[in-house]
């Protein structure tokens, strides 16, 4: 604050910096990847799908019970099938 020129440029600061760290949480990355795929998607493919839009950014890998969790808090349900999990969609 000690070399902002006022405190509404401190503000604009802080605000576009947690706007931007949302847009890039893997939580987001997730919700993007559920609302650009159609039909059934299993947590494997967006797993491989969110982990290479991360690459890059410094955050470490999704596992695929990480993007189950982020799945399942995002309101959605995962069915066991024989080839892996599938996202039911709400």
């Amino acid at each position: 604050m000690a070399v902002a020129p006022d405190k509404e440029a401190v503000v604009r600061f802080l605000n576009n910096y947690a706007k931007s760290t949302k847009e890039d949480s893997p939580k987001e990355i997730v919700q993007q990847i559920l609302a650009e795929s159609k039909g059934e998607v299993s947590v494997a493919e967006v797993t491989k799908t969110a982990n290479l839009r991360l690459q890059g950014s410094g955050l470490n890998e999704l596992t695929h019970r990480a993007v189950g969790s982020i799945v399942r808090s995002l309101g959605h349900r995962t069915k066991r099938r024989n080839n892996g999990y599938i996202i039911e969609r709400r």
